[in-house]
């Protein structure tokens, strides 16, 4: 997407699993709106690459599989009231955060259940949960700071 206006009442780009495994998305301008869902949901094996733009919804970014990137002038909000529920399996689950970040939910299509998150720029609000939310569902330890995370085995 290099510029234009996408909205939606659900969610506004979102794919499947299994039938959507390899996808690549590209969003460098533009506005995308879910006025009360999560506006990407991302539970597949691909890359989402975001270099600019506005990206606003409940949730602002959910994803369970793949390789996110977030760089230079992206800005991210989420509006959606905060929850603490765990992330439900088999669905986006809004809850206020700029990113809901739900690693080893799903297992794609060559067994792989790898989440990556690549955050080199762009600007995260949250007007009433976190700015990210991250849940490993195999409880596996992670750390993070403002710029990565990492795992410590």
């Amino acid at each position: 997407m290099t510029g234009g206006t996408v909205t939606a009442t659900t969610l506004t780009l979102s794919g499947n699993n299994t039938k959507s495994a390899g996808t690549m998305a590209t969003i460098s301008d533009g506005v995308i709106t879910s006025s009360d869902k999560t506006a990407i949901y991302w539970p597949m094996a691909g890359t989402l690459t975001i270099t600019g733009g506005q990206i606003t919804g409940g949730t602002g970014i959910e994803a369970k599989l793949g390789t996110i990137n977030i760089s230079d002038d992206a800005i991210i909000i989420g509006t959606g009231d905060y929850k603490e529920d765990v992330p439900m399996n088999g669905g986006s689950s809004p809850e206020g955060s700029t990113l809901l970040l739900s690693a080893h939910m799903y297992t794609s299509y060559d067994n792989n259940n790898d989440l990556a998150v690549n955050i080199t720029g762009g600007q995260f609000t949250s007007r009433n949960g976190n700015a990210v939310t991250l849940y490993d569902t195999l409880k596996k330890r992670y750390f993070c700071n403002y710029y990565y995370c990492w795992r410590r085995f």
